[in-house]
């Protein structure tokens, strides 16, 4: 079967997809339409009379089909509402896929090159970097994101150290639902110094990320590390301290959800936004859509709006708080403003 020509395929009861096309895909399965009272879920396509639609999106549907930096032959497997996830990325961060991919392109050679997808959730940005050559580690406290994962890449013949863990700096365990889907929302339901034994539920442990002996390799340094934790940012950051003091990161993107972090002990947003840009003094820190300095000051999410032509090809518009740091002397590889899709 020729490239273009891939659609989804079925191998032993699992159902996958192609990983570009559902990219490329304009729409989400569903949104939220706050111009109802009271607010109401809808479904979402291509007509226009649809609350979600969206002009540019669709016709990007039509001339594209595929995003060009996500390889036609990778596949993802249809497990979890992995497709949905994958879907939303492509929908709403566009320049996130662009960001990934040629970052992990050119930056993927070399046997001590790292890629550490933090909230790994459905395991799409592993999957990436397993692909383009990294020594990849995705990292997830949701046991049920991982048979997603572990299934995408065994079907594309790829390797990666899955973990089913929280990064923390000090031991911690959490209780989690697994009645419930893999969720990118995620957030743990309550944090614990002992295993409980509750009826539908897992105990997940915790990890520092600078304890992993294999970063330490005389040759290793991390390319990229992508965190997507939902408010536990600055925890996750914590846990790789060694590795910031020994240089061994380059290049960090990050979504901030500072509304969630007073459930991870910072008591306010100023005092983790001081932190971060601490960790970061020195660093080249930008808008992750628009290119734009960091202020390390609390913004309103809709002053945020992304440079073309991420503004043209988002549902959203605006960029979310993903904020792209790039340690000093190293070269950046990738910034938003860029004439077009790749």
């Amino acid at each position: 079967m020729r490239d273009s020509q891939r659609m989804d395929v079925t191998q032993k009861g699992v159902r996958f997809f192609s990983l570009s096309k559902e990219f490329a895909l304009p729409t989400k399965p569903m949104e939220l339409d706050t111009n109802r009272i009271p607010w109401a879920w809808v479904g979402c396509d291509c007509n226009a009379t649809s609350p979600c639609f969206s002009q540019s999106r669709c016709e990007a549907l039509a001339t594209h089909r595929s995003v060009p930096s996500v390889s036609p032959t990778l596949l993802m497997a249809d497990l979890a509402g992995a497709r949905a996830m994958v879907r939303w990325v492509g929908t709403n961060e566009p320049f996130m896929v662009d960001a990934i991919t040629t970052i992990l392109r050119a930056t993927c050679h070399g046997p001590g090159a790292f890629f550490i997808d933090s909230g790994m959730n459905e395991g799409a940005w592993t999957v990436l970097g397993a692909y383009f050559g990294c020594r990849t580690i995705g990292i997830e406290p949701q046991p049920q994101c991982i048979a997603s994962a572990e299934a995408s890449l065994k079907i594309n013949g790829l390797n990666s150290h899955i973990l089913n863990a929280f990064l923390t700096p000090s031991p911690m365990t959490s209780s989690i639902d697994m009645s419930v889907p893999c969720n990118g929302g995620f957030q743990p339901s309550n944090r614990t110094g002992r295993t409980s034994r509750n009826s539908g539920h897992a105990q997940v442990g915790s990890l520092r990320l600078d304890d992993l002996a294999e970063l330490w390799d005389a040759h290793a340094s991390i390319a990229l590390w992508h965190l997507d934790v939902e408010g536990a940012e600055i925890m996750v950051l914590r846990s790789a301290a060694r590795l910031f003091a020994a240089r061994k990161i380059k290049r960090v993107m990050f979504e901030i959800s500072l509304t969630r972090w007073g459930k991870f002990g910072v008591n306010s947003k100023k005092a983790g936004l001081d932190e971060l840009k601490k960790l970061f003094k020195g660093w080249a820190c930008t808008w992750a859509c628009n290119g734009q300095p960091f202020p390390w000051t609390p913004v309103a999410r809709r002053e945020v709006y992304c440079a073309p032509p991420w503004n043209e090809h988002s549902d959203l518009g605006w960029g979310l708080f993903d904020v792209y740091c790039v340690a000093p002397g190293v070269d950046p590889v990738w910034n938003a403003t860029v004439e077009a899709l790749r």
